[in-house]
């Protein structure tokens, strides 16, 4: 249900999307976006690594 809070988000915190108008945001929650904005950043780039040792990994195997 939409009221549900999202998986991994504790109940009573906001989220944002990307797009989300930004003026509505006090300058403390702008630096808090921020910094978690680059926390998952640093989590898709160690995401995207491991995906490419793995194929890359898969790749040397399947090499003739």
């Amino acid at each position: 249900m939409d009221d549900e809070p999202l998986a991994g988000k504790a109940p009573g915190t906001q989220s944002h999307t990307l797009g989300d108008d930004l003026s509505r945001l006090s300058v403390r929650e702008l630096a808090e976006l921020k910094a978690a904005c680059l926390a998952e950043a640093e989590r898709i780039d160690t995401e995207m690594r491991t995906k490419d040792e793995t194929r890359e990994a898969a790749n040397s195997v399947f090499r003739f």
